[in-house]
């Protein structure tokens, strides 16, 4: 692995650096509870790459979501978070999936404000478990007095891919490598949830190292598959470093602009 496996070391600066340069009182989330008397209901799933590689984004993440609530509270929208973060499977770490069912905007990024970016050994991580577990515990709602569904979304944040040889990269196991994710969940039957659950599926792609993931996704969730929204595109490079404030506006402008172009 050499380079790939330096350039996502989950060492303890980026576990440091996942607690910095973010404030809820920044942001203007009041008033986000009581959102039960419109019909217009929309629930949002974020599943969330939770390992040490990804501490920059989990702070864009929880940018992402602030944002989010703050555009979105004013409308008539029924709206509401759930959570979903991974790491891997032991012993490569041992927290494999944290959820959070659906709740207000301020709520979820009160959980958010607890995550904190560590850990994931080897370079995939448990991405199955992630999706699986996301969209199998969240209580998907009905519309008030419809049979009709709420109109469902999931954000899927992650720089790193499933275990498995065709998404480009070995695990530390080669059974792991052979045989893809230990939890046994293939990417068919992720797309037979967001079949059943009529979920539309969004990646967030900070990097080049889940292309593969990006293009196996979209080929097997076929009409599931949204958009990917690429932090790749765009975002101003100083002195040879990402320029954070950019790729935070870049993410949650491009989330924003999906789910009201996707909203009836």
């Amino acid at each position: 692995m050499g380079g790939v496996q330096l350039a996502l070391n989950k060492n303890i600066d980026q576990v440091q650096s996942g607690k910095t340069n973010f404030d809820i009182n920044d942001f203007d989330l009041e008033d986000d509870n009581d959102r039960e008397d419109f019909d217009n209901k929309v629930d949002i799933l974020f599943v969330l790459d939770q390992s040490g590689s990804m501490s920059s984004y989990i702070q864009q993440a929880k940018y992402t979501i602030c944002k989010i609530v703050e555009k979105f509270k004013k409308k008539e929208y029924d709206l509401k978070f759930s959570l979903c973060t991974y790491i891997d499977h032991e012993p490569q770490y041992n927290i494999l999936t944290d959820f959070t069912d659906l709740c207000s905007g301020k709520q979820i990024v009160e959980k958010l404000q607890t995550v904190i970016a560590g850990g994931g050994g080897d370079l995939p991580e448990a991405v199955m478990d992630g999706l699986r577990d996301g969209i199998s515990k969240t209580s998907w709602r009905k519309a008030t007095g419809k049979d009709e569904k709420s109109q469902r979304f999931l954000f899927h944040i992650c720089d790193a891919p499933p275990h498995g040889k065709e998404y480009g990269f070995p695990s530390s196991d080669p059974l792991w490598t052979d045989n893809g994710c230990p939890c046994g969940t293939k990417r068919e039957d992720i797309k037979n949830l967001l079949q059943l659950h009529d979920i539309k599926y969004f990646l967030i792609k900070p990097n080049g190292y889940i292309s593969k993931m990006e293009q196996l996704f979209k080929e097997c969730f076929e009409n599931n598959y949204k958009d990917t929204i690429s932090l790749l595109d765009n975002i101003e490079q100083k002195d040879g470093k990402t320029d954070n404030k950019e790729t935070k506006t870049q993410m949650w402008e491009g989330v924003l602009n999906n789910i009201e172009k996707t909203i009836y």
